[in-house]
């Protein structure tokens, strides 16, 4: 993994994280598993300092639909993130935004993520392939559990799961 000294001050800044984010999910989807999964809408920026979170809640305000929920942790944007085809990887439309804060952990020490959709069935029988020692991992939300993908090479995380997963953990348990 690269150093994550780089600090979000735009927008423009935070739409080159997205598209770096994007790229390696895929990437690293694409080298465990020789697929292409389809794209939940679903992205997460991880921020590495107080100001650039501060800095980029203020700009959410400005590019997602206000919610008086206290529990949307993934906020739905006014216009969606349009991601060209690139490097044989489809075109995708990013709906939701996550923006964690800033977090010292090695799981904080990323760029982001992006959530990839499966079918229940086969979820269920790809959680069954998990094996130890592998950038694959169950990665448990409250009850739900879902596949974690990351490798060193890395500066993002992929999540699979399934459409209805990717829909209930846009709030928070």
């Amino acid at each position: 993994m690269g150093n994550l000294t780089l600090r979000i001050n735009t927008l423009s800044e935070l739409l080159g994280i997205i598209q770096r984010i994007h790229i390696e999910s895929y990437e690293l989807a694409f080298e465990t598993y020789d697929r292409i999964f389809d794209n939940s809408g679903n992205i997460g920026v991880f921020t590495h300092f107080d100001d650039e979170y501060k800095y980029l809640k203020n700009a959410e305000r400005m590019v997602s639909k206000v919610s008086d929920d206290p529990s949307i942790k993934y906020f739905e944007l006014i216009d969606p993130i349009n991601m060209p085809s690139i490097k044989n990887f489809p075109e995708v439309s990013y709906t939701h935004l996550y923006l964690r804060k800033p977090d010292s952990s090695e799981y904080g020490n990323h760029y982001g993520h992006i959530d990839f959709n499966v079918n229940v069935t086969e979820l269920k029988e790809m959680l069954k392939g998990i094996k130890k020692n592998t950038n694959q991992s169950i990665y448990k939300y409250g009850e739900l559990e879902m596949i974690e993908l990351r490798n060193e090479k890395y500066n993002s995380l992929a999540y699979i799961n399934t459409p209805e997963i990717a829909k209930s953990i846009r709030k928070r348990l």
